[in-house]
């Protein structure tokens, strides 16, 4: 029902940000994380400075994989808001999704910093280092392969 009433509001008011944004909120609970998508970015082309729909859109690329289009949502949002735990959190994790260890652990590390007890960040810095130990421990193996050939 509200998703409906949603859809008659911006019938009404097609260039209201709110309603989008409220919208994309509903649709994005209801899992429909594409459409929330496309309601935050219209939210956002009506009113760029709404911190809000960026962080939202940025949960929802994350839902969907979408992990560098979830990167550039969150870091708008750091750039605006320094101390953002969360922001700073799932940032590390679309990193380490996509294999950039070292940004992971930094911002994994600026998560420790502002919030010592976050045990989640530890865990998942942890996970983090050992890929990129991993990581850099191949790289030294196949640059010794090459070497021997």
């Amino acid at each position: 029902r509200a998703a409906t009433d949603f859809d008659q509001a911006l019938a009404l008011m097609p260039d209201n940000a709110l309603f989008f944004r409220n919208r994309a909120q509903c649709r994005r609970a209801q899992e429909d994380f594409y459409g929330s998508i496309a309601d935050f970015t219209r939210a956002l082309q009506l009113d760029p400075s709404d911190l809000l729909s960026r962080t939202q859109r940025g949960h929802s690329f994350r839902k969907v994989c979408e992990y560098e289009a979830a990167i550039k949502d969150y870091s708008a949002i750091l750039t605006a808001s320094h101390d953002n735990v969360r922001c700073f959190n799932n940032r590390a994790y679309c990193y380490a999704k996509i294999g950039c260890y070292v940004e992971a652990v930094n911002d994994y590390n600026k998560v420790l910093e502002l919030d010592p007890s976050n045990s989640h960040a530890a865990h998942n810095r942890a996970i983090s280092l050992e890929k990129l130990v991993l990581a850099d421990a191949a790289a030294a193996a196949a640059g010794s392969q090459a070497q021997d050939a």
